[in-house]
């Protein structure tokens, strides 16, 4: 729901994570979409990538223009992912029934299996693809999916997972060249910005 890449998975699958965020996960990965989107002419990656940077500038900045390190991969009631899951009542809690309708097509919330401590969104159904061509429903449907959005991330808000806040420099180099590529790619003020505050942290 937040963003970001989740450090590796646990099953031969590739449904269930190993919970835990880190930098060089996010820099590693932002860098090969953009290259894969540009290579393969794939838009498709290339918002990934741009939803993969904005995800770090955003929960993963630290102090004096570098980035931290990780997000645990348990939160603070020492639950393995516990801030990613959902409990049926917590999503009936949250959303209403045209919320929870729509969440259980495009995240599979609630999904078929649970986990033992709840249930994981995952990006089951495009927006693309729940429309059908219809521009307009389209429009509708990212207008309710910002909407869930913004409740769910609120209502997990206090399970949020703690922070590993130190700033190392070889991860932190990873970053600044995918913000550098980032700006190349994608013509982002923001990326520009970030990379010259990066920058100057390092040095």
């Amino acid at each position: 729901l937040a963003g970001g890449f989740f450090r590796y998975t646990v099953d031969p699958g590739w449904q269930l994570p190993h919970y835990e965020k880190m930098l060089y996960t996010q820099a590693q990965l932002a860098l090969l979409y953009l290259q894969a989107g540009r290579v393969l002419h794939r838009p498709e990656f290339m918002e990934v990538a741009r939803e993969t940077l904005d995800f770090t500038l955003r929960v993963l900045k630290g102090d004096g223009g570098g980035f931290i390190a990780s997000l645990s991969a348990v939160d603070p009631n020492d639950i393995e992912g516990g801030g990613y899951l959902w409990q049926r009542e917590q999503l009936r809690s949250v959303l209403d029934d045209e919320e929870l309708a729509f969440a259980r097509v495009r995240w599979r919330l609630p999904g078929p299996s649970q986990e033992q401590d709840g249930y994981l969104p995952v990006d089951a159904t495009s927006l693309d693809d729940m429309a059908e061509g219809d521009r307009q429903l389209r429009e509708r449907l990212l207008a309710v999916e910002q909407r869930v959005r913004e409740k769910l991330l609120k209502a997990r808000a206090p399970r949020d997972h703690p922070r590993d806040g130190k700033q190392l420099a070889a991860w932190n180099g990873l970053m600044l060249s995918a913000l550098a590529a980032g700006v190349k790619e994608l013509h982002e003020p923001r990326y520009r910005r970030a990379g010259d505050r990066l920058r100057d942290y390092l040095v």
